[in-house]
């Protein structure tokens, strides 16, 4: 287990009124699974519940400066940390992060502690007991998806097409309509469960790691993509020599499927399509970037990015459920990674992520 560091940066947390002690189970992303005492810790306006960001705990100030995805970062290359944060009333608090894995290594979330300077936190048998019923939670939660709600899903998308196929003369043109949309929701309630059963498996998939020629993967999965897109489509595409990785290969592969198809639907209004891809190596880690040069986004949303079926452009516009980036920063975290966008609106969008230097998170 990595030593644990202290850090003296101070962080302002929207937290009112008294807090003893609390802990929070994140997933990979940073997105809150449990926590303890959840009615001696309040949010302000917004709330902390199940399923929000780590982020969303953050004063807007630390979100736009990057800080919860930085906190959580450092704890996969440094090991567990403690940092000095404050309440709205400025009084103290101390906030620890440790990174979780598996048996085989892999990054499976985070346990944040957050308590008084005082009083004692949960006992780690404790927490470990908490972290156990979540697991159980969550393969209940996967059984449910896989069995329980894709069976009755295909017995209405299959009498709906019987309507179609056999009954169509009998409706009237509004009834038509109705069943239409009630095919067309079927289905896309239908990709979006094998997009979870899809997110689970990566969950459970164990890592082979091997060094990647960066280069040479993007190049492939460029020449790939083009292959899909229409022949009089200009695409300008430079992928500058790049440090190479330790990772998964078929996960890795992924990650760059992810990241320039989305500069590719993002950048198709344009003229011509620019892309580059770049990376250096910086010490403890490697980083490597996307560039494209199309609409891009509102960067005031940039925390909604990575969250499972968010959309920060509509949907008529660019086909899409909202779940790409969402893959690959689940990849990335599994590597001991992370990843990150610059943008604004009409001027093109930049995706860094990075990966560890080192064989296995420590």
């Amino acid at each position: 287990m990595a030593k644990q560091t202290s850090r003296q940066t101070t962080h302002s947390l929207k937290i009112e009124g008294a807090v003893s002690s609390m802990s929070l189970l994140l997933d990979r992303q940073g997105t809150l699974l449990a926590a303890t005492s959840p009615d001696v810790f309040q949010t302000g306006a917004s709330g902390l519940m199940v399923g929000h960001p780590f982020a969303a705990l953050f004063e807007e100030q630390d979100r736009q400066q990057g800080t919860p995805a930085r906190l959580l970062s450092e704890t996969l290359v440094q090991g567990e940390a403690t940092y000095t944060a404050r309440r709205q009333d400025a009084a103290p608090l101390q906030l620890t992060v440790s990174p979780l894995f598996d048996d085989q290594r892999a990054h499976q979330g985070y346990l944040c502690t957050l308590q008084s300077p005082t009083p004692e936190g949960p006992s780690s048998d404790h927490l470990l007991r908490e972290i156990e019923q979540v697991e159980k939670q969550l393969e209940s939660l996967r059984y449910a998806v896989s069995h329980d709600l894709k069976a009755p899903l295909r017995a209405i998308m299959s009498y709906s097409q019987i309507l179609e196929e056999e009954f169509q003369e009998q409706l009237d043109e509004e009834g038509v309509r109705v069943l239409k949309i009630l095919m067309k929701n079927a289905h896309r309630l239908g990709q979006r469960l094998d997009v979870i059963l899809e997110m689970s498996r990566l969950d459970r998939k164990a890592l082979t790691c091997e060094t990647l020629d960066m280069t040479q993967l993007f190049t492939n999965v460029l020449d790939e993509l083009r292959q899909k897109e229409p022949e009089q489509r200009q695409i300008d595409a430079q992928i500058d020599t790049l440090p190479p990785a330790f990772g998964d290969r078929e996960l890795m592969k992924g990650v760059a499927t992810q990241l320039l198809s989305n500069a590719l639907k993002f950048s198709s209004p344009r003229e011509t399509t620019a892309v580059h891809i770049g990376g250096e190596a910086t010490g403890a880690e490697v980083r490597y970037f996307v560039q494209d040069n199309g609409v891009g986004y509102d960067d005031r949303y940039a925390d909604q990015l990575f969250q499972p079926f968010k959309r920060l452009h509509k949907e008529r516009d660019f086909e899409g459920m909202g779940i790409g980036l969402t893959v690959a920063a689940s990849i990335l975290a599994k590597h001991g990674g992370r990843i990150w966008g610059e943008s604004t609106l009409e001027e093109g969008a930049t995706f860094f992520f990075t990966l560890p230097t080192q064989t296995s998170p420590s």
